[in-house]
């Protein structure tokens, strides 16, 4: 089954210079100050110097309140408008002042005496950043973009620009990447273009500390199933085995139906973690049809937590070379008639995975559409561990 799509979004708490209601879970002024400096340093500007609310007047305020559990940096980080202003070297000094509700007036001092001579751009791409790629400018800017290298190819991420006026005539860009954020991989290339000017990126590895973790087991795995399971992914290929070490510490696995039905699925779900349920008649089936069917929802979780719609572009293209390929396999509990993408591609895997000539249980009625060698040489261009920041394991 398709993983399901993740509606929750990273709820920033408004930082805006006007106060808006929200649940409420208090910072303080200290929390801020902390927060604005830890903003600052990600696009190495140094940090503001702290000086008495009365000593600024009060000009510049911004009202930075809790919403839903947010910590501090949550809520100084999600708005351009206040980033505009925070991220500008000519901002040197800040004060901070209690308001009611756990929010905090922020007031920031900045000399537009002097022009904004260099631009401002991050000095590390980190895939824990709760800022999205951000530039800021001496003036309006027209364009900027974010590439990924996927093996000899660069990518054009397709993302949003949302500008920001700052002082002093200085504008900022940032991506936007929708309620999933722009997700930056670990381990990757890129570089971010803003008006002809140009800046690489080499992400960091996933950490070690993360790595070192295993799958959970929930309570319905019998020690039988877990064996089983376990022997199933031990039949991978090495570069399936090597996505399965840097997943397998986010996952729960189940022994249990989806959707009242009697099939697997791969989702994230109540508990808040990654699940992969396998159906007690998939474990109670053939070997050769539990390990189709764990590969197959394997295949879900590295869809969401690596792959983009040029990623599914690239494997389309990939399949409708093979002659067997049809623009619509029928199934008719679907809205549109035909098996939805993401289950084509989760088959497409588990071909690749178990070497096996045809889904054992029939499944959704796709043949492999292409060589072993040529779908693991796309997946290698295509793999990044790259899950959106606030559902993201290695930072939890």
């Amino acid at each position: 089954m398709r993983l399901r799509p993740l509606l929750a979004a990273l709820l920033g708490a408004l930082a805006l210079p006007l106060a808006l209601a929200g649940p409420a879970s208090a910072f303080d002024g200290s929390e801020v100050m902390t927060a604005a400096n830890a903003v600052r340093g990600e696009l190495g500007v140094g940090p503001l110097r702290e000086v008495a609310y009365a000593g600024l007047g009060g000009a510049g305020d911004w009202q930075v309140l809790p919403a839903d559990g947010d910590s501090a940096l949550d809520a100084v980080a999600t708005w351009p408008e206040l980033l505009a202003v925070l991220l500008d070297p000519r901002t040197t000094a800040a004060a901070t002042a209690s308001l009611g509700g756990g929010g905090v007036s922020l007031a920031l001092a900045t000399s537009t005496d002097v022009p904004l001579v260099r631009a401002v751009v991050p000095a590390v791409l980190d895939p824990a950043s709760p800022i999205a790629p951000t530039v800021l400018l001496a003036s309006r800017p027209r364009s900027l973009r974010l590439f990924v290298q996927r093996g000899a190819t660069e990518v054009a991420l397709p993302l949003r620009v949302v500008r920001a006026q700052g002082e002093g005539g200085a504008w900022l860009a940032q991506l936007d990447g929708g309620p999933d954020g722009v997700r930056i991989g670990y381990s990757g290339r890129y570089r971010l273009e803003a008006d002809g000017m140009s800046w690489s990126y080499a992400t960091r590895a996933l950490p070690a500390v993360f790595l070192a973790r295993t799958w959970t087991f929930g309570p319905t795995i019998r020690p039988r199933d877990r064996q089983a399971f376990l022997r199933a992914l031990a039949t991978a290929p090495l570069f399936a085995r090597r996505l399965i070490a840097q997943i397998d510490g986010a996952v729960r696995v189940e022994r249990r139906a989806c959707d009242n039905q009697d099939s697997s699925c791969a989702e994230y779900d109540d508990a808040g973690a990654y699940s992969l349920s396998v159906a007690p008649a998939d474990f109670a089936d053939t070997f050769a049809d539990l390990r189709f069917v764990t590969f197959h929802e394997f295949a879900h979780l590295v869809d969401y937590l690596a792959f983009d719609q040029s990623s599914y572009a690239a494997f389309r293209t990939l399949f409708r070379k093979s002659p067997r390929w049809r623009s619509c396999f029928a199934d008719d509990t679907s809205a549109t008639g035909c098996v939805e993408f993401a289950e084509i591609l989760a088959d497409q895997f588990a071909y690749w995975a178990t070497g096996l000539p045809a889904d054992p249980s029939g499944g959704y009625g796709d043949p492999p559409l292409a060589a072993r060698a040529a779908f693991e040489q796309l997946l290698r261009a295509q793999w990044l561990f790259r899950p959106p920041l606030f559902r993201n394991p290695a930072v939890r």
